[in-house]
Order: C-alpha cells, then structure tokens, then sequence
C-alpha cells in the first residue's frame, strides 16, 4: 500500500489535499483541515468535527464556493500522486459504481434518481489502482455523474443521442492512465461495463480488460471470422468443458447450505461485432471469452452458477482459463496458495490433507498443533464445537 495512505489524518490530509487549487491558498488550508478532521471522525457532522462554531462556518463558506471548490478540484492531486506511483509491470484498475443515497434528505438540492428510481442522489465512479501483490497503490481516477430520468417511449436511436450512465466507463479508460512501455494495465469490471465503446476504449488505449459479459452480443467463435455464427451465450454454451475446477460457495438464501462446487471451464477466442445502432461501420473486435458453470448443482440450487467472462489478454489454455477466473474473482483479495490443518486425530487430519488436496488444487499439510497451524497465516478459520478458546488472539 502507498505509505501515504498510511499516516495518521493530519500528514495524510496534507499529502492528498494540501496541493489542491482552489483559487486562494486559504481555502486549501481550509480543505486540508476539513480532511483532516474528517479522517479521524468521518462519521461526525461539521459542527462536531470542528468543535467551535466559528470553524464550522468557515468550513460552510468554503463549501459555498461551489465554482471553485468542486468535486474535481479536490481530488485531482490525489488522482496525479496515483498515477505518477503506476511503475509497475502490471497493474490492476478495478472500477466500480456507488451509488450516494440522499433520498431522507428532501430539502437538499441538485440530485437525481437512484435504484429504482424513487431514491434520490448521485453517483460515484472509482477506479482503483492495485499491484500484483494485491497491495493499493490509490484511486486512479474517480467521476461523479447522475443517472438520467428515461421516458417510457423513448427509442433506442433517442437514447443514442444522450448522455448514458455506460458511458462513464469509455470515459473512465479514455481520461484514465495511459501504460508505460512494458507495462499491462488490466481494467477489471463488473457487467455493467460490458459495453462496446469500454472495450474499443481499451484497445485504442493499449489496456487489457477482464468483465462478465451481460449483453447477448452478435459474435462469432474465431478470430477468422467474417460473419456473425450467432448469440454470445448460445456460442459460448455449446463449448464442451475443457477442464474443471472447485470452488466454494456461500449460501446465499434461507434455507440453502455452503457447498464445494464443481465447475467446468470452456474457453475460446471470438470476435464481437459491432451493434447496429451507433457503430454498425466500427471493426469486429477479437477477443477471448471464457464460460464457467456448475456441474452436478445440488436441487435446492434456485440458479446454477455460470460466469461468461470477456477479455482482451490471449486465453489458449486451461491454465490461462483458470488464471482469468481467479483473476476477475480475486483482483482485489489473496490466492489462496497453501493451508495449514490441525485436527485432535492425526490419522483424520492426514487423509483430510490428502483429500482436500487432490480436491482443491492447493496443497494442504498437517499441523502438529493449533497454534502452529494459525502461525504467520494470513486467514484463519476455526470450526469446532468447544466452548473454550481454540487459539488465543495474541
């Protein structure tokens, strides 16, 4: 992690805010206090944080100033330290969307819909900037926008013609970092970036993506192809499995029960062409695409699991097919590369190595004794039924 995000609130709020340029130095004195104090109390509303009401309208009038203390005003000095840090060889920028919820505030102005269009707020774009050691390097861009109100008969050549929420992620790439030479830049997203422009973005820009594919796309198995073979999920569908895997799932309803799914992964290389409405001249694009699905889901399972991934980083065998899922699923966690068993019965807790090993594709060992087992372990997990602690916290 960047050491700057690691101070205590006053440096910190100077590292990140004491550059900004809001058009006198006073009021970036102003921010870097504002930063500071919300750092060490982010809950807390102005008037406490600042503990004097004469502070708290300083911090009001700064906050009046909206021509000049704006929301990109405040966050590009952030935004120029992370990108000026991006000197690794590979980099992951994982985007996602928050939505800000106003709604229990009615009186505040300047808002728009939200969910299901009866809350009321805005949005909140951020990219994150992580290395290949999982540690945070910063925020590489962030952009707040609102989602539109839609009429009911609007057609899709009239939604062509406004601003769109996906556009947000063509411009996260377009107005985001640009890769040294050498140097892989992965944008990892979820579905709601599967969208043509993102990906033509990406390669005009010399990025990788990694995103779960949502939209039935015209495609074509190959990268030869000249013609659309059919729809994106029939394609990829008809793939036989090419290799397997095990993965753990949570239960995610009442009533359902954790399980150790087994998955099959079929991969290919395809190309996407472009949609009728708005890019029907653009170039197909080759990629590669990966479909992973449940074999043998148990028959409380509501929805067996299946992922369709698209990317843009070649995928020629089971490895790299693995390598991509792992990939997308844990950009922003640990692989988990070894683990550590200890149980009362040696015999059970030689063959429950065994076993799992062979399962999972990781290696287990046996530990003599509880405290060896948890020693320097980045995750611990405990199952038992005693009433006394199992291991102590120091």
């Amino acid at each position: 992690m960047s050491d700057s995000l690691l101070l205590p609130p006053a440096p910190w709020a100077l590292a990140h805010f004491g550059e900004v340029d809001l058009g006198d130095k006073r009021r970036t004195r102003r921010a870097v206090q504002l930063a500071a104090a919300m750092a060490g109390s982010s809950d807390a509303s102005i008037p406490r944080l600042m503990q004097d009401k004469h502070q708290a309208k300083a911090i009001y009038r700064l906050l009046q100033r909206s021509d000049l203390v704006t929301f990109d005003a405040l966050t590009r000095p952030h935004q120029q330290q992370t990108q000026k840090l991006l000197q690794q060889r590979r980099v992951f920028l994982i985007g996602d969307v928050t939505e800000i919820n106003y709604t229990h505030h009615p009186s505040t102005r300047g808002l728009e819909m939200i969910g299901d269009g009866k809350g009321r707020g805005f949005c909140l774009h951020s990219m994150l900037a992580v290395d290949e050691q999982k540690q945070i390097i910063g925020l590489a861009r962030q952009e707040l926008f609102y989602r539109q109100q839609v009429d009911e008969g609007e057609t899709r050549t009239q939604r062509l013609q406004r601003d769109r929420q996906s556009q947000v992620w063509e411009r996260s790439v377009l107005r985001g970092p640009i890769p040294l030479a050498g140097q892989q830049l992965i944008h990892i997203c979820d579905a709601a970036a599967d969208d043509y422009s993102f990906y033509q973005a990406c390669l005009q820009k010399g990025c990788d993506f990694l995103n779960p594919a949502a939209q039935d796309r015209r495609c074509a198995l190959g990268h030869d192809a000249a013609q659309v073979g059919g729809t994106l999920k029939e394609l990829l569908r008809s793939l036989p499995a090419q290799g397997g895997s095990y993965f753990f799932l949570q239960a995610r309803n009442k009533g359902q029960k954790d399980r150790l799914a087994r998955l099959h992964i079929a991969f290919s290389p395809l190309t996407i062409f472009a949609p009728w409405l708005g890019k029907k001249q653009a170039a197909p694009l080759r990629l590669w695409a990966i479909r992973i699905w449940e074999a043998d889901p148990p028959a409380d399972a509501a929805e067996p699991l299946e992922w369709m991934l698209i990317t843009s980083m070649s995928v020629e065998s089971l490895q790299q097919a693995v390598e991509a899922m792992l990939g997308h699923l844990g950009a922003a966690v640990r692989r988990i590369e070894a683990i550590r068993v200890f149980g009362r019965n040696p015999e059970r807790r030689a063959q429950f190595c065994r076993e799992m090993s062979a399962r999972l594709g990781v290696t287990l060992s046996p530990a003599s004794s509880a405290e060896e087992a948890v020693r320097a372990a980045d995750i611990v997990v405990t199952a038992t039924t005693s009433s006394n602690p199992v291991e102590l916290g120091e």
